[in-house]
């Protein structure tokens, strides 16, 4: 646990473990990828890549405590997880299949329900393997962005705020290598390359740093 004094990082306070399993061969075991709270900070949101399920836990007594869980379809292998700005959809993205899907959810409980829609972030003519990996929800709330490293692609999607909620908008794919990771540029909504470039190694991690 986190000290509210310094933010230094304390003894561990508690934890919890999954058991499980799916078809993938990378689905042995629980593997929980990432983990990221909801627009309300109440609930906290997971991905278990291993036995493909989408979970929520909230914060007590210094533990986390299981509320709500789903299962997605049975070797998606989510990754990741993103939250609507309205705290009314959290969306999954598959690391194994290349899809993304979306699940009604009540913020006041932190109970995620039934399944709303799945798209792909694949073009239609790509028969490769899949490699989906980072999700994010556009600043202005009306943009969700998807990356596929198989096809390597960043795809676009526009938030209806209704159950067939995402329309799509295209995939980005002009200098888009291994797209592990992306962060999101708050001016517009659009797909479109700028143009600048650096050179990187081995990039894992991107972040925009707050404007002087």
């Amino acid at each position: 646990m986190a000290d509210a004094r310094d933010g230094w990082l304390g003894p561990v306070s508690g934890s919890l473990r999954n058991t499980g399993g799916g078809p993938h061969p990378r689905q042995d075991s629980s593997h929980p990828h990432a983990v990221t709270f909801d627009p309300s900070g109440r609930f906290l949101g997971t991905a278990d890549l291993g036995i493909d399920k989408a979970e929520i836990f909230r914060l007590a007594g210094g533990g986390l405590r299981r509320v709500s869980e789903v299962s997605v379809p049975s070797g998606m292998g989510p990754r990741h997880i993103a939250f609507s700005h309205d705290a009314r959809t959290p969306y999954v993205i598959g690391e194994l299949d290349g899809n993304i899907a979306s699940f009604a959810y009540d913020a006041a409980t932190g109970t995620v329900g039934r399944a709303l829609q799945t798209v792909p972030t694949a073009p239609a003519d790509y028969t490769g393997g899949q490699g989906g990996a980072e999700i994010a929800v556009h600043p202005s709330g009306h943009f969700l962005y998807g990356s596929n490293r198989g096809p390597r692609t960043i795809a676009g999607y526009r938030i209806n705020g209704s159950a067939e909620g995402l329309t799509p908008l295209g995939f980005a794919t002009e200098g888009v290598r291994g797209p592990t990771s992306f962060a999101v540029d708050p001016r517009s909504g659009e797909l479109t390359p700028t143009g600048n470039t650096t050179s990187v190694p081995a990039p894992g991690v991107i972040a925009f740093g707050a404007p002087n």
